[in-house]
């Protein structure tokens, strides 16, 4: 097992990882609005650490500490876009919009949401759910897939192979993440 925290990206490499590169493409997306404003307080500060720790040379731990930040940020855009149980092509137990809420984001597991969102059938205490409509693109659901994995293993050890894979798609990832949740706090943000 591997401490990723004692495993710093050698010096004469840093400058491939820092994060002016990703704020520099992201503020182009954003037509040079100011990823604060964009982002806002609620998540900023889970950017900013990720972003300060991804400078310093820890890019594993980094994507690790956007996880964290788009994790939260997934429950938040399930309670806006999933809104009454008329939504689900399969409730076989019929519940009420109360209760799924509570079976997928305050007790349920982040795999569950994200199939959830992708429009994937799953199954929690023997009761299938299926939504109509898809709130999830495929290579959204394929990245917070990739990044749930990389921080689960960031956090809790991983071979050093695995941990040379994270390290060499971390910017692809951090970008990325950072991408969906821009997008997902705007579909929050929506009246």
């Amino acid at each position: 097992m591997n401490n990723e925290y004692s495993r710093a990206i050698p010096d004469e490499h840093l400058d491939s990882y820092r994060s002016e590169h990703i704020r520099n493409r992201l503020a182009r997306k954003l037509d040079n609005q100011p990823l604060e404003e964009v982002i806002g307080p609620k998540y900023m500060a889970d950017v900013l650490e990720c972003l300060d720790i991804l400078d310093i040379g820890y890019p594993v731990t980094a994507i690790g500490i956007l996880g964290r930040a788009l994790e939260g940020c997934t429950k938040e855009y399930c309670q806006k876009k999933i809104k009454s149980k008329k939504m689900f092509s399969i409730n076989t137990g019929d519940f009420s919009i109360k209760t799924i809420r509570k079976k997928f984001w305050i007790k349920g597991n982040h795999d569950n949401r994200l199939k959830l969102l992708n429009q994937q059938e799953i199954t929690v205490a023997s009761n299938p759910f299926k939504l109509n409509k898809k709130l999830l693109k495929d290579d959204y659901y394929g990245y917070l897939i990739s990044i749930k994995n990389a921080r689960n293993k960031a956090f809790h050890g991983c071979t050093e192979e695995d941990y040379k894979d994270l390290e060499a798609l971390s910017l692809n990832y951090i970008e990325y993440g950072l991408i969906i949740l821009i997008t997902f706090i705007k579909a929050i943000n929506e009246k």
